[in-house]
């Protein structure tokens, strides 16, 4: 009898286990995010030097893919002391995740960016430098210039915009080349994220503020404000990834305050500022995609709850792709208030389709005031979000 393989942990795990430090506000998204769909190449490496917090190598060693790596530099204890990176390896294997870091003491001024590419096993392509070791360093502004002309690498400073240093904050600033600032595409709390060049960083913003994962980006989705940097305040995009760890390219919230990417067909009540109600037992629902999006979606993600009639012991939702479904995935619910996913393949879906066409069957809608209730309405399903996974 052979014993059963025990499943990799993956990102989703990581984040579930380990982001309660409190010690990033944002960095950990966006590195996902773009990771996963900032590059041609999915199985891109990821880079890091100076000190890093302990949460964020944890999820970013779950986060690169098996064939990449996490190369981090400049991180070693003294001599005598048991180091950094020792630490971080046991805790990554105790919790049972692959190792995918590797370490490097940093000892020779300038030479960070031949150490970095030569250790990675595929191209690196985001890299997370400590705003006080960049201060130590000649020539870093040059220095970094001359590494992102390489290829097409996104560079994020940590701690740029903590004033608590400024005794070395301020000059590394003020040595910034001027034309720097167009390439800037995301602010957090902790960091500044660049771009390799202007063009890239009008690209990356724009992904950012079409995806829906940043909710501070802009609240006018209608205006794209291209030369303005992405805010990001928080983690709050890692909700939306799915338990394997995926990012979704989109994510479209049914509210009040929904984005125009989004058209009511048919069979709908005005949005509501936690979603939307299905008034008929067929509805209808358009997301226009992202112009911007490069791979065809392979799956769609329908978050909400439905309407279950007293006495009733369930509520079966049916949502299917195209004006004629295929095929339709069902979903049950015991409770008006419990709040379930749906995927749906998007196999069938064409690879350069502008827009997804989404249909909702409910089985037996109801009114809640045909049985005391005060809301007449004939309520089956709430949508509070769609996203869309390329």
């Amino acid at each position: 009898m052979t014993s059963a393989a025990i499943p990799t942990r993956t990102f989703r795990d990581a984040i579930d286990m380990f982001l309660g430090d409190g010690d990033t506000a944002g960095e950990i998204s966006l590195a996902g995010f773009l990771a996963e769909h900032g590059f041609a190449d999915r199985s891109t490496s990821l880079g890091s030097i100076g000190p890093l917090p302990r949460s964020e190598a944890l999820a970013l060693n779950a986060l690169v893919s098996p064939e990449a790596t996490l190369v981090v530099l400049g991180c070693e204890s003294s001599a005598g002391q048991r180091s950094y990176g020792a630490d971080l390896i046991s805790e990554i294997e105790a919790h049972g995740f692959d190792v995918r870091v590797q370490f490097a003491d940093l000892t020779l001024p300038g030479r960070w960016p031949q150490i970095l590419t030569a250790m990675a096993r595929t191209s690196v392509g985001i890299v997370g430098i400590d705003a006080q070791w960049a201060s130590s360093e000649p020539n870093f502004w040059a220095t970094l210039q001359q590494f992102l002309k390489g290829g097409k690498s996104l560079v994020f400073i940590r701690h740029l915009l903590d004033f608590r240093n400024t005794q070395f904050l301020l000059p590394l600033i003020r040595s910034m080349p001027v034309h720097w600032e167009q390439n800037v595409i995301a602010t957090t709390p902790n960091s500044i994220w660049f771009a390799s060049d202007a063009e890239s960083g009008a690209s990356m913003r724009h992904m950012l503020r079409m995806s829906g994962l940043f909710p501070d980006a802009n609240s006018n989705l209608a205006v794209d404000q291209s030369d303005r940097p992405i805010t990001v305040s928080s983690e709050h995009g890692l909700a939306m990834i799915d338990a394997a760890g995926s990012f979704p390219r989109a994510v479209y919230f049914t509210n009040n305050a929904h984005r125009t990417g989004i058209d009511y067909k048919s069979g709908w009540s005005n949005p509501e500022s936690d979603g939307c109600w299905t008034t008929n037992h067929d509805s209808g629902i358009r997301l226009r995609l992202p112009s911007s999006m490069s791979r065809p979606p392979i799956a769609i993600s329908v978050s909400g709850n439905s309407w279950v009639a007293p006495g009733k012991t369930e509520q079966i939702l049916e949502i299917g792709l195209g004006n004629e479904p295929t095929q339709w995935i069902e979903t049950s619910f015991s409770d008006s208030d419990e709040i379930g996913t749906t995927t749906v393949d998007c196999a069938n879906v064409g690879p350069n389709s502008p827009a997804l066409l989404i249909r909702f069957r409910v089985r037996n809608p109801g009114r809640p005031s045909d049985y005391g209730g005060s809301d007449s309405r004939l309520l089956g399903f709430k949508c509070r979000s769609i996203s869309v996974f390329t």
